[in-house]
């Protein structure tokens, strides 16, 4: 009796799972299926070199310490015997040489398996910077994460190398938290709880200085509908449970629309290469209050700034049952979407006493996995052990998983050695995500040279040439006069984001006397918030030299808002003050008019300040 007793005990919880699941409603064209649940609240999820699934998990034990594990299951979907790590909670990893680079409440520790037994036996801390969460690294090398502050309510998007010093702030964000993905071109999209859904880096912040350009910031909300649907009356997926059952499909109540969100979490740029290529680049958060997957289409009609549109008129996941939780979102190497979330089923909440006891075994937390129900076929990469002519050759994997871990590999496994390849890669492949891939990894290994980068710099995909201009941004090659030409050249038919890349580019300086007339002549012609920041910054290293070109301009009223911050620059220099006027008072009254009249405005401000 005691061992049926037991037996029933394990089985209850997952076939309540299965008789009454939460009513769980995907897009017409998906299935869902739950392929991992347990007694935690699921972190963050990755795949290593092998395929297999990595799953960082923080317990729910009530009166106990907050502790967490990362479980690896095998291809089969089954949890491997041993779990990785046990410890402090991790909110989310990279995978690093022989281990993964975690981020913790405190920082970024490197969890080292040194020995190969599948567990981590050493911890090693890299920095302290409060609590990090969110890791993604890039093609070009750097980790990506959020990092929270103790005691204000905001986030720093930051990058750093585990093997150097380098830690750098890429934008503060007012609010909790942020989620955030990087896409192929290295776009940096972020959602947070508090403001819009889905916002768009368009320049790092080292660009942004006090008394910039007006309500210039690193960031901007990504123009769309700006609400949620809820849930709506379409067919449901049956909901296919770990437990072998499947859900009935249940009545929906039909939700208003424009329903405002109220806490986003996580986000996901979907490329995963195995749906229909009108899904590609999409972009996907959760809002676990309204118990949903929120899908944005995201395009740039020849512009700096990104906008987003709905599809279809209803969210992309949505349920009925307040036990729904999504709370992270991030597709995997078969080119499906994994979602994360914390499940507690109405009988659990409810019940009292003896129930409550054996209730206390059901699972809290899942993981979805949504797949088309026509997907493409992808060979699922086992890149262990892999040569460097396969590794290569994954570059060009419709996958971003394969693309990014065949870049890791190369560069951590095989150095300098591969830089024939990726050469070959970038000058002949036709894929865009293979050369960008490629151009990345000739900049990690320092074999970028100046006949590739300049065919890069001319490539048919803007994509690339951004990235040529981003690789010699962050090289320690010099801006040449050879380089200010080609800028010169190209600058005025070249797309938005390329232009910005160029600017970062030449704001490494110091500029010839040329290259300054030259780029300070383009401040009239670039409509967007980061090209004039970026063009400020060039502009600073020689202020007086800057306000002459205007002065001296046909366009000299499109010079204000360049003008202003320099101004104020000057005064704040000995005789700066004095140079300002000295100039002001030989230009032309009439051709000069509007720029005048803001100059001496920005001068009563900076008197106005003194008193």
């Amino acid at each position: 009796m005691k061992y049926c007793a037991a037996v029933w005990c394990l089985a209850l919880p997952l076939s309540c799972l299965a008789q009454n699941g939460p009513a769980v409603q995907t897009h017409r064209e998906f299935d869902l299926q739950v392929v991992a649940e347990g007694r935690w609240h699921p972190a963050w999820v990755d795949w290593d070199a092998a395929g297999r699934m990595w799953l960082a998990t923080a317990s729910r034990e009530v009166g106990s310490p907050r502790l967490g594990s990362i479980q690896v299951f095998d291809k089969a979907g089954q949890a491997v015997p041993r779990k990785f790590y046990a410890g402090p909670v991790v909110n989310a990893f990279v995978f690093h040489r022989d281990g993964i680079v975690a981020g913790t409440g405190s920082g970024a520790v490197w969890l080292r398996d040194a020995d190969g037994d599948g567990v981590a036996e050493t911890k090693q801390p890299l920095f302290s910077s409060g609590p990090l969460s969110n890791l993604r690294e890039g093609l070009d090398g750097w980790i990506y994460a959020c990092a929270g502050e103790r005691y204000e309510r905001l986030s720093r998007l930051v990058r750093f190398k585990p093997n150097e010093t380098s830690f750098q702030t890429i934008a503060t964000i007012q609010g909790g938290a942020v989620a955030f993905d990087l896409s192929w071109e290295r776009e940096l999209f972020f959602s947070r709880p508090e403001g819009p859904h889905l916002s768009h880096i368009g320049l790092f912040q080292r660009y942004f200085g006090s008394g910039g350009i007006s309500n210039a910031t690193p960031h901007r909300k990504v123009e769309d509908h700006a609400h949620a649907w809820g849930t709506t009356p379409r067919a449901i997926s049956s909901l296919a449970s770990i437990a072998g059952g499947v859900t009935p499909a249940q009545p929906f109540v039909a939700a208003v629309p424009g329903t405002p969100f109220q806490r986003v979490s996580g986000l996901c740029i979907y490329e995963g290469g195995a749906w229909p290529e009108r899904f590609h680049g999409n972009s996907y958060v959760c809002d676990p209050e309204l118990h949903l997957v929120h899908e944005d289409v995201i395009s740039r009609p020849e512009s700096a700034y990104y906008e987003g549109t709905q599809r279809t008129a209803g969210d992309f996941i949505s349920s009925t049952d307040a036990s729904f939780h999504p709370t992270a979102v991030r597709y995997g190497p078969d080119g499906a979407l994994y979602v994360l979330g914390s499940h507690q089923p109405p009988e659990m909440l409810a019940a009292r006493g003896r129930s409550a006891g054996l209730l206390s075994a059901m699972p809290y937390g899942r993981v979805w996995r949504v797949q088309h129900k026509h997907p493409r076929t992808l060979k699922i990469a086992d890149l262990t052990g892999a040569s460097r002519a396969e590794l290569a050759a994954s570059l060009e994997h419709p996958n971003g998983w394969a693309r990014e871990t065949a870049l890791r590999l190369l560069i951590g496994e095989h150095g300098v050695t591969v830089a024939p390849l990726l050469t070959n890669l970038l000058q002949s492949s036709r894929l865009a995500p293979a050369r960008v891939a490629a151009a990345w990894g000739l900049h990690r290994l320092g074999a970028l040279t100046t006949e590739v980068w300049t065919n890069a710099i001319t490539d048919d995909h803007s994509a690339v040439q951004k990235t040529a201009w981003l690789a010699f941004a962050e090289s320690q090659e010099p801006v040449t006069r050879d380089i200010e030409k080609i800028v010169e050249k190209q600058f005025k038919d070249a797309e938005e984001r390329v232009r910005i890349a160029m600017l970062m580019a030449l704001s490494k300086g110091p500029l010839t006397v040329d290259g300054r007339k030259a780029v300070g002549k383009l401040f009239p012609d670039v409509k967007d918030i980061w090209s004039k920041s970026a063009l400020l910054t060039i502009a600073r290293e020689t202020p007086l030299e800057v306000l002459k070109i205007a002065f001296a301009s046909d366009k000299s009223e499109n010079f204000r808002e360049l003008a202003v911050p320099l101004v104020e620059q000057l005064s704040a220099q000995p005789g700066g003050e004095a140079k300002v006027k000295e100039l002001v008072a030989k230009s032309d009254p009439e051709k000069t008019e509007k720029l005048t009249a803001a100059v001496k405005e920005a001068l009563a401000k900076v008197h106005t300040a003194r008193r």
